[in-house]
C-alpha cells in the first residue's frame, strides 16, 4: 500500500452502474472536504485540500501511486544520508507530479539550506544554497502555519514569494509553484518546492501526493537525526571509555609512585612525620619511630593531638607549644630545625 493512500487521500473502487468503465485496477480519488467543526489536530492531509481543485486524470494517478510507493520502499530514506534521500526524494517527487524543478529545503532559526534540487529537464541535481531567513521575512513569518502554498501563476501573482522571484530562486515567466511544508514531531524543519515553468493548475491530487511526499521528506530527517545523535553517543561512549582507561593508568602509574616513595621513606633513618599546624593531629608517621622511640605508627594516632607533648620531656611542653605556633607563619619551602628531649 502506499504512503499517498494511508495518509493522504483516500482511493475506493467506484460502481460501474454509477459511473464511467475503468480499465483493469484503476481507481479514482475521493477528496474529502474540510468539516468546521473538525479540530486542528485532527486533520489528515488530505483535510486541507481545497475540494474545487481539478481532478488529474488516470493515468497521473497511477504515476504518483506507483512513485510514492517505490519511494516510501527506498531505503535512502532509512540510511540517515539525508542528501542521498533528498535527491531521491526530488527526482521521484518531479516525476509523479510531471514537475519541472522540485527543491527540498531544510529550515533553521537563521537560514534555509538547500539540500537538493532537481531539474527534471535536464535531469539535474543542485544543492548547497544558503538563504538567510532575515532576507525574506515575509516568507518566513508565516511558513509554520499555512498548510501549504499554491500559485497557478507566478508571473501574475503578487505574493509572499515574489522576494524568490526577484532573484531569479524561482519560476516566474510565467511559471507555476507548490510549496508544503515538511513537520516533524508538530514542527516545520523544511519544505518542498514544486516548480513548472509555464503556468499550471495544481490539482487535488497533486497536492495529495506532494503532502504525502512532504511526510516521507520528514521520515528522511528524522533518521538523519537519528543517525548524527547514534554517532554522538558512539562518539561519547568512546570518549568515556578512552577517558576511564586514561583515569584507570594514571591511577595506577600513582600507586607505583606512592609504593616508590614510600619504599624511600621506609628506608630512611629518620622520623618522617606530617602534623596538622592547627591542632598537632597526624596524619602521616613513617615506621623508624619505632626503632627510636619504641612506638608504633598506629600507637602514635592513638595519642590523639598534641601527642608529640605526650612524648617530649615535660620542661619541653613550653617550648614546643611556642615553636608550632611559629610553624604557621613560615613562608612554603622554608625549613625550620628545633630539637627537643
Amino acid at each position: 500500500m502506499s504512503i499517498l493512500s494511508e495518509q493522504s487521500v483516500m482511493w475506493f473502487a467506484t460502481d460501474s452502474s454509477q459511473n464511467p468503465p475503468l480499465k483493469g485496477s484503476q481507481v479514482i480519488p475521493q477528496v474529502p472536504t474540510l468539516s468546521a467543526n473538525q479540530p486542528a489536530n485532527q486533520r489528515r492531509p488530505a483535510d486541507l485540500i481545497s475540494p474545487d481543485l481539478p481532478l488529474p486524470d488516470l493515468p497521473s494517478i497511477e504515476r504518483q501511486q506507483q512513485s510514492l510507493s517505490l519511494l516510501s520502499q527506498h531505503p535512502a530514506l532509512y540510511s540517515g544520508d539525508l542528501v542521498a534521500a533528498a535527491a531521491i526524494i526530488t527526482s521521484t517527487a518531479a516525476v509523479a507530479l510531471s514537475a519541472d524543478r522540485v527543491s527540498l529545503w531544510l529550515w533553521r532559526s537563521d537560514k534555509f539550506e538547500r539540500i537538493d534540487s532537481y531539474e527534471r529537464a535536464q535531469d539535474r541535481h543542485k544543492n548547497g544554497q544558503v538563504l538567510a531567513t532575515a532576507d525574506y521575512a515575509i516568507y518566513f513569518e508565516s511558513l509554520s502555519d499555512r498548510p501549504n502554498l499554491i500559485i497557478e501563476n507566478v508571473a501574475e501573482s503578487v505574493s509572499i514569494i515574489s522576494c524568490f522571484t526577484q532573484q531569479n530562486l524561482i519560476f516566474h515567466n510565467p511559471g507555476a509553484f507548490l510549496e508544503v511544508p515538511v513537520r516533524s514531531e508538530g514542527k516545520v524543519v523544511g519544505a518542498l518546492w514544486w516548480e513548472y515553468s509555464a503556468a499550471h493548475r495544481w490539482t487535488a491530487l497533486e497536492t495529495a501526493a506532494a503532502l504525502s511526499i512532504a511526510i516521507l521528506s520528514a521520515t528522511a530527517i528524522e533518521f538523519q537525526h537519528k543517525q548524527a545523535l547514534s554517532l554522538s553517543l558512539d562518539k561519547y561512549r568512546r570518549q568515556l571509555k578512552r577517558e576511564t582507561i586514561e583515569r584507570e593508568q594514571a591511577e595506577q602509574a600513582w600507586q607505583e609512585s606512592q609504593r616508590f616513595i614510600q619504599g624511600i621513606i621506609d628506608a630512611s633513618t629518620n622520623i618522617l612525620y606530617v602534623d596538622s599546624f592547627a591542632d598537632g593531629s597526624n596524619f602521616y608517621m613513617n615506621r623508624w619511630i619505632q626503632n627510636v622511640l619504641g612506638y608504633e605508627p598506629e600507637d602514635i594516632k592513638k595519642l590523639g593531638k598534641q601527642y608529640l607533648e605526650q612524648l617530649v620531656h615535660p620542661n619541653e611542653k613550653e617550648y614546643m607549644t611556642a615553636e608550632r605556633t611559629k610553624l604557621t607563619t613560615i613562608n612554603d619551602g622554608e625549613v625550620v630545625e628545633n630539637e627537643y628531649r
